[in-house]
């Protein structure tokens, strides 16, 4: 069974990417803290990582509450557009979980299981 090591791509309206690894809770922990620094600076961020595509900008004036938890989104705090809903920060954790678990293993992998 072969295990790939996705890296997750964030983007910035100026151009710049940057790739980061997922692999590990470490790994996620810096890229949210990286997230929230680059949110802070640029307006917003794009991040790619297998077939989850997201938004990440700075909670302001949008979306009040996650659609996963209904979590109320404070002024500033981090949110997460996927699909045309918001997400909070601890859902979107779970979402990279997600996507990068499905990112290592082919469908192949998982039939071989």
């Amino acid at each position: 069974m072969s295990r790939e090591h996705p890296l997750v791509s964030l983007s910035v309206d100026g151009g710049g990417v940057a790739l980061l690894p997922v692999d590990t809770p470490y790994d996620q922990d810096l890229l949210f803290e990286y997230l929230r620094a680059l949110a802070s600076v640029h307006r917003e961020v794009t991040l790619r990582l297998a077939d989850l595509r997201a938004t990440v900008n700075q909670h302001g004036d949008g979306i009040d509450r996650c659609l996963q938890c209904e979590r109320v989104l404070g002024h500033g705090a981090l949110q997460f557009l996927v699909g045309g809903g918001g997400l909070c920060s601890r859902c979107a954790r779970s979402a990279v979980r997600l996507a990068e678990l499905a990112a290592c293993f082919s469908v192949e992998d998982i039939r071989d299981g």
